[in-house]
């Protein structure tokens, strides 16, 4: 009986090792996701300015951001980018931008709560 005891017990410290090893692996690498957010946030903060610190715009002049489609936000940008979009300031902004950078600008806004459905 006491050898099953201490097999149960060196089992259960074995596993619980191994658990605490792949939570504290999966602490220290970060996971693409979080390095594409991390990133979109960096970039982001060159467009709160205009468009508020959340994606919601501070003015009705400038567009929400937050909760955007992301394909229809990358579009935008790499339009800006190239010139097929006119505004200068969205093309002094965009012209510098990869497309790696664009999607993550995408990605992140597309992930903020928007403002919701409009009321009837």
């Amino acid at each position: 009986m006491k050898l099953l005891v201490k097999f149960a017990l060196v089992t259960c410290l074995v596993l619980s090792g191994i658990q605490a090893t792949i939570v504290f692996a999966e602490d220290q690498e970060p996971t693409a996701e979080k390095k594409v957010a991390a990133s979109g946030a960096e970039l982001a903060k060159t467009c709160t300015a205009c468009h508020g610190s959340n994606g919601i715009s501070i003015s009705p002049e400038f567009p929400n951001l937050a909760g955007q489609y992301r394909s229809y936000l990358a579009y935008a940008l790499r339009g800006y980018r190239s010139g097929e979009r006119q505004n200068a300031v969205m093309q002094s902004f965009a012209t510098n931008l990869s497309d790696e950078e664009i999607n993550n600008l995408a990605e992140y806004y597309s992930a903020q709560s928007g403002l919701g459905p409009l009321p009837k």
